[in-house]
């Protein structure tokens, strides 16, 4: 049967409004990185970093995101 013939079912509601939240949800984040596209200086120890904002607030996402699933593994590897 076809896709869109018409004895197919429409898609689950969830699934529909699944994919809305994440096309705002993208739309916001590229926003807010459009918006912060001036370059910054990243003071760590003895190295000084320029890079854009857009492209910080990415980096620091994936850095706690890492620290987190680290954290996570290491805690569930303990009981």
């Amino acid at each position: 049967m076809n896709k869109n013939s018409p004895g197919s079912a429409p898609p689950p509601a969830g699934n529909t409004f699944r994919r809305v939240l994440i096309i705002i949800l993208a739309a916001l984040v590229l926003i807010i990185l459009i918006q912060n596209a001036r370059m910054v200086t990243i003071k760590f120890l003895f190295w000084n970093f320029s890079m854009s904002l857009a492209l910080v607030f990415p980096i620091i996402l994936l850095i706690g995101l890492i620290i987190g699933i680290m954290i996570q593994i290491l805690s569930s590897r303990k009981k």
